[in-house]
């Protein structure tokens, strides 16, 4: 039998024979084989190598952001909270009824567009801010001298900077308008409240229950994390978005302490 035979995978029979240049043209034809595939065992093993090494960098870095992110998160909170007091102060010294229109700047900075709602005591419009730009609103205190309003409205701003998750709106800035109105700016979300959306169209069908229920139940999660209690889950502060993760929780004003229950 030939060699080249026998390695083209003919089978052999039970009498089949090598001679011997045949066998010494097997021997090296598996050495070879041999050789080559140590080669390729040492070039996988190489690339494992590489590969771990790169994960645990990643790892590295992974955990670095993190940790930045962890620090900028308690300096935005930190900020608010330093902010929101201040204006609680100054808005507590305020008498009369006062109101922002589309088209005014607030402290040079943001610019205040068209009027995306309205509630008993803020009125939320679109705008532009001068320094974080993007797709924004401002959302504005009617009245400062209504002590109950405007500590809703600061409690809202607290706990926004306090809960760290994708479906609760985070504060970007907090200030008192020249004439005495305490904004908060935030990212502009898209869509309508759960309540619109029953009214317009019905029950929602149940895997998509399940999605905005499990969402709504992180972000629950994040905000007991943090110490709070929302204390006002309803249709109406519950905004279903297009953007991700889907669902938006509003309306932390009526918010506790977790440690108060």
């Amino acid at each position: 039998m030939k060699a080249d035979a026998l390695f083209a995978g003919e089978e052999p029979t039970a009498d089949a024979s090598l001679d011997g240049r045949e066998l010494t043209r097997a021997y090296w034809r598996v050495r070879a084989l041999r050789e080559e595939l140590e080669r390729k065992e040492q070039y996988w093993k190489q690339i494992c190598d590489a590969l771990g090494n790169a994960y645990d960098e990643l790892e590295r870095m992974r955990a670095q952001l993190e940790q930045r992110v962890d620090g900028l998160h308690r300096h935005l909170a930190t900020k608010v909270d330093e902010d929101s007091t201040r204006l609680l102060v100054f808005a507590n010294a305020q008498a009369t009824a006062m109101r922002v229109a589309p088209g005014a700047v607030l402290n040079g900075r943001t610019h205040v567009l068209e009027p995306l709602g309205q509630g008993g005591s803020a009125v939320v419009y679109a705008a532009r801010d001068v320094v974080l730009g993007g797709s924004l609103a401002v959302k504005v205190l009617r009245r400062p001298d209504d002590r109950a309003a405007t500590l809703r409205f600061l409690a809202e701003i607290q706990a926004g900077s306090r809960v760290s998750h994708p479906a609760v709106v985070q504060p970007l800035h907090v200030d008192v308008s020249e004439d005495g109105l305490p904004w908060v700016l935030m990212e502009r979300v898209e869509g309508r409240s759960l309540h619109a959306q029953l009214r317009l169209a019905g029950a929602l069908a149940p895997r998509v229950v399940s999605s905005l229920g499990a969402v709504l139940a992180r972000a629950l999660a994040a905000a007991h994390e943090a110490g709070l209690v929302h204390r006002d889950v309803k249709p109406g502060n519950l905004m279903i978005s297009t953007a991700a993760p889907g669902l938006r929780v509003l309306d932390f004003g009526l918010a506790g302490r977790v440690d108060a229950w």
